[in-house]
C-alpha cells in the first residue's frame, strides 16, 4: 500500500515550515450591579511562515486541510 502525504503550505510562497505566535491580552468591561470592572483573559494563537511572514489562524489551515482531503476523495 502506498502513503502520500500532503503539507499544507503557505499562499505567498509555499512554504511548508511554520512557528506559532501568541498574542495575550486582556479584555476590560463594566457591569451595572458591580462597581469593579470585570476582566476576560485571552490568547490567541497564530502560525507563520518560516519564509515571508504570512500568517494564517489555526482555522484557516483546518479548513485548507480538509480541501486538500476533499480533492484527494474525489481523485480515487
Amino acid at each position: 500500500m502506498q502513503v502520500s502525504r500532503d503539507y499544507f503550505s503557505c499562499a505567498n510562497c509555499h512554504n511548508k515550515d511554520f512557528k506559532r505566535i501568541y498574542n495575550f491580552s486582556i479584555s476590560f468591561h463594566s457591569v451595572n450591579f458591580l462597581d469593579e470592572l470585570i476582566y476576560d483573559k485571552t490568547t490567541d494563537m497564530l502560525y507563520q511562515c518560516t519564509k515571508c511572514g504570512r500568517t494564517f489562524t489555526p482555522e484557516q489551515i483546518e479548513q485548507t486541510l480538509n480541501e486538500i482531503k476533499k480533492s484527494r476523495k474525489k481523485g480515487r
